[in-house]
């Protein structure tokens, strides 16, 4: 009797096993978007019975190890890991595991970083703290001022020289401003609107620090209406200022300003005719300007423009494919633009080109560029998904493609 006892309980026991087992169902891959990118780029990918825990699932490219930046039961986000080469994607799920039909593609950008002195001495920060500020370089140095410290806008201005790889604080400016507008004419640096805590009058006016004397002087402020989003650029003895006001909904109220440094005073131009951008960044090369951006919309569908000052007037050129960022980074180096941020991609002008370049992450809202003997630098920033610095204060240098 007791034999069968056991049996039957061994029975039960094996009956109930088999049925958790069949309960549990091995991952599917449905999708994966895009099929191919950089380290360090973001993919989707789609299927079913992934587990909602990250810690239950490895994913890997062709057997290494990618970090799960976001998990659910039918869709990972994962960025592709350092030293991933093509081939396979295959996920793993509480020993279970599934394979793409299809080799992920890795792609080699050209182009190269190199990481220089972080904006912190010990414990000490030393830069802008958070980000949405002007980078902006005179002569051999590059500067960072103002941005947005967790708080409200920030003061603060550091010079960057390469030379030794160091960081030096130099005269505060008179305000404090986050997502400021700024352009450089003749080694002498114009600041000012931007956005402020109490968002008083003096939003709109403007400051010139002059890097010889480390002093700021104000100039003649700004006198139309503030504006949203603002690119800006200098061409010659002009600076330039192109945004939309505030409270605009549509494409016809773009305005363009421009401002000259020798009579210190200001002229509107022509409207900017192209979409309704939030952000909108721009670059000039010798005597020309390009602005770039992405429709506010939920398309997000990026365009560019080229500014003739000589007859104020602008065409539109070959769509900026960028990834979406706020606020983009855009610097010139060795007459080719360049824009960072969700990515880095260079804009050649001679044949209306993007090409994608290396990157040194994967993602950063608005940094603070400059550009020194033909090569680029990108500061601090924002990062996202938590496995970036948040509150960044790293310094990257860029050296081009020949």
């Amino acid at each position: 009797m007791r034999n069968y006892i056991s049996i039957f309980l061994a029975w039960l026991f094996c009956l109930s096993a088999c049925k958790k087992t069949q309960d549990i169902h091995s991952p599917q891959i449905i999708s994966i978007s895009p099929g191919q990118g950089p380290v360090k780029s973001f993919v989707y990918i789609t299927g079913l019975y992934f587990d909602s825990v990250a810690t239950a699932v490895t994913v890997t490219f062709n057997g290494v190890q990618a970090t799960i930046a976001s998990i659910n039961d039918s869709a990972i986000t994962v960025i592709v890991p350092n030293n991933a080469t093509t081939g396979k994607i295959t996920i793993t799920v509480q020993g279970r595991t599934t394979t793409s039909m299809q080799d992920f593609v890795i792609l080699d950008l050209p182009g190269a970083w190199l990481q220089k002195a972080n904006m912190i001495r010990g414990n000490t920060y030393i830069g802008t703290a958070y980000c949405c500020g002007a980078g902006f370089d005179i002569g051999s140095y590059g500067y960072v001022c103002l941005g947005y410290n967790g708080g409200g806008g920030t003061n603060q201005l550091f010079q960057y020289d390469p030379g030794s790889d160091t960081w030096t604080q130099m005269a505060n400016a008179p305000v404090s401003r986050y997502l400021p507008n700024w352009f450089v004419i003749n080694n002498i640096a114009y600041v000012g609107l931007g956005v402020n805590d109490q968002q008083d009058s003096t939003s709109k006016n403007i400051y010139a620090y002059d890097p010889s004397t480390n002093t700021w002087s104000q100039k003649s402020s700004f006198p139309g209406i503030v504006l949203n989003g603002n690119a800006n650029f200098a061409i010659g003895n002009k600076g330039y200022l192109v945004g939309f006001p505030s409270g605009s909904s549509g494409p016809s109220s773009a305005q363009v300003w421009e401002y000259d440094q020798n009579a210190d005073g200001w002229t509107q131009k022509n409207n900017f005719p192209g979409s309704y951008l939030d952000p909108i960044v721009a670059f000039s090369i010798d005597s020309l300007a390009f602005l770039c951006g992405w429709t506010k919309d939920q398309n997000q569908t990026g365009e560019c423009w080229q500014y003739y000052p000589s007859t104020d007037s602008w065409l539109q050129k070959n769509t900026f494919p960028g990834t979406y960022t706020y606020p983009p980074v855009a610097i010139t180096i060795n007459k080719h633009g360049y824009v960072m941020g969700g990515d880095n991609w260079q804009y050649d002008p001679a044949s209306d080109t993007w090409a994608r370049m290396a990157f040194f992450t994967f993602f950063r809202n608005g940094g603070y560029g400059f550009t020194i003997d033909n090569r680029g630098y990108f500061a601090a920033g924002q990062g996202d998904y938590g496995f970036d610095c948040f509150a960044c204060s790293d310094l990257w240098q860029f050296t081009p493609p020949n």
